[in-house]
């Protein structure tokens, strides 16, 4: 969760070595400095999530798209509307 404006710059140091470190793994972001989805990948994000209910909503859409369901749409039911 990134709260404050001031910790952007930090925040995307530590995605881009999380990434760099952990490839494959999916990261979500979310928080009062995190404006939109297309923020949220300029960070280095894989999505954002607006509430810890849309990061459920978020997964639970990743598990139904492997478990052969409909593909999920990133960041469709997990970002509030700004």
């Amino acid at each position: 969760s990134i709260t404050s404006p001031t910790s952007l710059e930090a925040a995307k140091d530590a995605i881009a070595a999380f990434r760099t470190s952990a490839s494959g793994v999916m990261v979500v972001v979310g928080g009062r400095a995190v404006q939109s989805v297309e923020h949220g990948r300029e960070l280095g994000a894989h999505d954002v999530a607006s509430s810890a209910q849309g990061f459920v909503a978020l997964l639970e859409g990743i598990r139904a798209d492997t478990d052969g369901g409909a593909p999920a749409s990133p960041g469709a039911s997990a970002v509030a509307s700004s």
